[in-house]
């Protein structure tokens, strides 16, 4: 009978303890939904034709965290990301989930969205100052927190890889990165005016850059950016159909290399402009460089905002029937190695595609020759630039001069407008550099 009763209390101990240890399963607060990856979700709203598209289905997501807004960069919101690609999900309070967990989402009933581009999930839109915006999702039981302390590992991609991709809000680490020159013993951005700021990441081998977004409100704003090279790793948003970089954390970045290229036999740096020695707001004067006003007398004129200093063009506020104008270069002699364009573009109040980039290869030696060689218009794609309020500075690489490999020629920014056509343009850090 002790035995029977020793073996009963063992059993008893046994169920007891491994109730215990075992680990207790998550309740999704709703009834099982298909999982379908993140990519899946994004490509029904990249097929749908309206604002605001309602998903009507019984499916749900499952993603880690890989931004969160505990560190102040974003508000309210979180970037999810699993295998196929990367989700903004906006939260109707801060501090909804943290980096590391993994949650599941429940998207019945809730709504895609876009902001400059990138795509969000969200409650039912509203009016915001006379725009709609999505609504942010409440905590509810629409999402469970599966995991914590998960580590996603970044994709190693270069910054040509990024601007090349149509994906956006995920992980990537970028090797030999560095800040540009003209912006070193900067800090991320403006803390003591909570004013948000952007600086120009490169990397050896791909001579433009993309930006990197900082918030005023992060709690490394105030901390100034590496002055050396290597890696570097953000979560890729978009703003405006262009790539850009969030920093997560600082103390992610591993940028104490040396800021050479030579020992990974990247390509030279054959011309380069940053206007950073242009002074005030007068007009652009460099040296070799033609500021010609065509037709409306407007030239080129220096911007300089918090001291971030570009050339800028408008029609705006002149009056004019026409405007005409062109910004011309110093001439550049090409190597016989391919080589490559790149630049940085801010815009507003689009109405008209009025800037072209064009290219000669014969001689100007006269403001009035301008008007009688020939010019080429270069293959570029401009960013999307908005009717209401300004872009963000965007990157405009990968322009292709290989068709004028050994030849000398002239790059020419031209702006046609008028007063009712009036598109702002602002163009920066202009670069031509070898491929390899």
């Amino acid at each position: 009978m002790k035995n029977n009763i020793s073996i009963i209390c063992l059993f008893l101990i046994g169920v007891l303890f491994g109730c215990i240890n075992q680990p207790e399963q998550p309740k999704l607060g709703f009834e099982a939904a298909e999982l379908i990856d993140i990519s899946s979700l994004k490509n029904k709203y990249r097929a749908f034709e309206g604002d605001y598209f309602l998903i009507e289905e019984d499916i749900a997501i499952e993603g880690e965290v890989i931004l969160d807004d505990k560190g102040g960069n974003i508000y309210k919101q979180a970037f999810i990301q699993d295998a196929s690609e990367g989700l903004v999900v906006l939260f109707t309070n801060a501090g909804a989930c943290y980096q590391g967990e993994k949650i599941i989402i429940n998207l019945k009933g809730l709504y895609l969205g876009n902001y400059g581009g990138l795509i969000q999930l969200g409650e039912a839109p509203y009016n915001y100052n006379g725009q709609e915006r999505l609504a942010g999702i409440k905590l509810s039981n629409r999402w469970i927190k599966e995991s914590g302390g998960n580590i996603t590992q970044p994709q190693q991609l270069s910054i040509e890889e990024i601007m090349q991709s149509s994906k956006d809000s995920y992980l990537v680490e970028i090797q030999d990165a560095m800040i540009v020159e003209s912006q070193l013993n900067r800090t991320w951005a403006d803390a003591e005016n909570e004013q948000s700021a952007n600086r120009n990441l490169t990397a050896c081998g791909y001579g433009s850059d993309i930006l990197v977004r900082t918030s005023g409100y992060a709690d490394f704003a105030d901390v100034k950016v590496p002055n050396g090279k290597g890696s570097f790793i953000a979560v890729v948003s978009t703003f405006n159909g262009t790539p850009q970089l969030l920093l997560r954390d600082p103390e992610e970045l591993d940028m104490e290399g040396s800021r050479s290229c030579e020992d990974i036999g990247d390509g030279e740096i054959i011309f380069e402009e940053n206007f950073d020695a242009q002074a005030g707001n007068g007009i652009i004067e460099i040296d070799a460089w033609y500021n010609f006003a065509e037709v409306g007398e407007q030239r080129f004129t220096v911007d300089n905002f918090n001291d971030d200093i570009s050339a800028r063009i408008s029609a705006f506020g002149t009056g004019k029937e026409l405007v005409k104008s062109h910004l011309v270069t110093a001439p550049v002699l090409l190597p016989a190695a391919a080589s490559q364009l790149s630049f940085s573009l801010k815009g507003g109040f689009f109405v008209q595609d009025g800037l072209s980039i064009r290219i000669t290869t014969e001689s100007v030696d006269t403001e009035a020759e301008i008007l009688t060689v020939n010019w080429e218009n270069l293959p570029v794609q401009l960013p999307t630039i908005p009717s209401i309020g300004w872009s963000n500075w965007m990157a405009v690489g990968g322009i292709s001069l290989e068709k004028y490999a050994g030849k000398s020629i002239r790059i020419s920014f031209y702006y046609e407008g008028d007063e009712d056509n009036s598109t702002t343009y602002q163009i920066d850090n202009i670069k031509i550099y070898t491929n390899h």
